[in-house]
């Protein structure tokens, strides 16, 4: 009986919702901040790949255990690269009810009358950054699973990129999306698992003729999205129906 009456006042409170909304031509607009994720960018683990492959070419000596903390006279000048792809991170926004976190739940709630989701703003922001070197042009990389391996490059897409930056520069950068990339964020975004991972991809070239020392530092790089999901007034209106 108390089951009974728990899902008749559900029933109705999904009909006088969405009758509420019913004026909006579009669908009930929900508006939601994705701010909870950051990406490190760290190149003291990224310089034994560099210098293995300076050691590689005959440029170090065998027995070097880093680039030189200043490029010496003896070595001819040379340009070389960092890889600076980030660990991924699982983006999860349906997490257990027990973790405690409600950003979420407006688009959970009603997650299976979503139509449409607008992606209103995309920001990398680099919040943190001691690293003594421009930063590249950096690639925003998304796999469909928050497991997905980093070695599966069939699995990570890129879908934008932001500009260079300064050495030690900490600012807000206007994501540009690539071809394509808006559309597949926003299939990951309306899934009902709303699970997928994200890493940042950037390769920094190191001239030595202009910069002598060692680039060394770290920057963390947080990810913004606002998003509006609209909600279909006629299927609130239909399940709202079924539940009475």
């Amino acid at each position: 009986m108390h089951s009974r009456m728990k899902k008749l006042v559900s029933g109705i409170a999904t009909v006088i919702f969405a009758l509420s909304t019913i004026s909006c031509g579009g669908g009930l607009p929900v508006q939601v901040k994705i701010d909870d994720f950051t990406m490190e960018i760290d190149l003291g683990a990224v310089g034994g790949a560099a210098t293995e492959a300076l050691q590689s070419t005959g440029v170090l000596a065998a027995t070097s255990t880093t680039v030189p903390e200043v490029w010496p006279d003896s070595l001819p000048d040379i340009s070389y690269y960092m890889d600076l792809t980030t660990s991924p991170v699982a983006v999860d926004l349906t997490p257990p009810p027990n973790e405690g976190n409600t950003n979420y739940d407006a688009i959970n709630t009603a997650s299976s009358v979503i139509s449409r989701i607008d992606l209103n703003r995309l920001t990398l922001r680099v919040e943190q950054n001691t690293i003594n070197v421009p930063l590249p042009y950096l690639e925003l990389q998304v796999a469909p699973e928050v497991d997905s391996s980093p070695y599966d490059r069939k699995a990570w897409r890129t879908i934008g990129f932001i500009e260079e930056s300064e050495a030690g520069a900490v600012k807000d950068h206007t994501f540009q999306f690539i071809k394509g990339g808006e559309t597949y964020l926003n299939t990951q975004l309306a899934d009902d698992l709303k699970e997928f991972s994200i890493r940042i991809r950037g390769k920094l070239k190191i001239n030595t003729e202009e910069f002598q020392g060692l680039p060394r530092g770290k920057a963390v790089v947080r990810l913004i999205a606002v998003a509006t999901f609209y909600l279909d007034v006629a299927k609130g209106l239909s399940i709202g129906a079924e539940q009475l």
